[in-house]
């Protein structure tokens, strides 16, 4: 299906906009990550390379992973405790698993979702989160790197703001972060542009998967 069919697909995803935009407290995220977004916008930085462990307990290595599928991503982060915006966050991307899924993009645009909770989040915790909220088929991974001082570059390149807080939660702004193939990142879109990030994310993957 051609690009046409994944904006139909993606309108779907337009209704959950509102709880989104409550969840990330509007206006005062959106301010901070509109900054952000518009400084990559202007230069995309390269990301740095992570090693990584996804929810199978397959390692991988994120730069040569991306650069290796020729495809474009969309990555987001989280941990599985939380059962606030990450729960709203994880619905969201299985939605557009789904919309991908359903319009044969499932390949060109891949989603990964990185934990940023190494200590708790291990595979098998990162499988049991993938089954509670249904992701499932090909485009998609859960993964976590060996600790939380390899993911800090990372972090600093995509601009995630993490702050402990008691009882070993965290608050965090959250966003879909669009990588291209060459892992470039080339865009920061707020929660309730799920419609938006999709149709990006379809431009910058290969012209011969279109």
């Amino acid at each position: 299906m051609n690009r046409r069919g994944l904006c139909a697909t993606a309108l779907t995803l337009g209704a959950c906009g509102g709880s989104l935009w409550a969840a990330t407290e509007g206006l005062r995220v959106f301010t901070a990550e509109g900054a952000r977004a518009w400084a990559v916008a202007q230069r995309p930085p390269a990301l740095p390379r992570l090693a990584l462990r996804d929810h199978a307990g397959s390692d991988f290595e994120l730069v040569q992973t991306v650069q290796a599928s020729g495809s474009a991503w969309i990555l987001a982060f989280l941990y599985t405790r939380c059962r606030s915006l990450c729960s709203v966050l994880s619905t969201q991307l299985r939605g557009m698993q789904r919309s991908l899924q359903a319009s044969g993009w499932a390949g060109p645009v891949q989603l990964l979702l990185i934990s940023f909770d190494p200590l708790e989040d291990r595979p098998p915790v990162l499988a049991r989160h993938a089954r509670r909220f249904g992701f499932s088929g090909p485009g998609w991974r859960l993964a976590v790197p060996e600790n939380a001082a390899a993911l800090q570059p990372l972090l600093r390149t995509v601009g995630l703001q993490l702050l402990p807080l008691p009882g070993g939660e965290f608050e965090h702004n959250a966003a879909f972060h669009l990588v291209d193939a060459q892992a470039r990142l080339r865009a920061i879109l707020p929660l309730n542009r799920a419609d938006k990030a999709l149709l990006q994310a379809s431009r910058l993957a290969r012209p011969a998967a279109a």
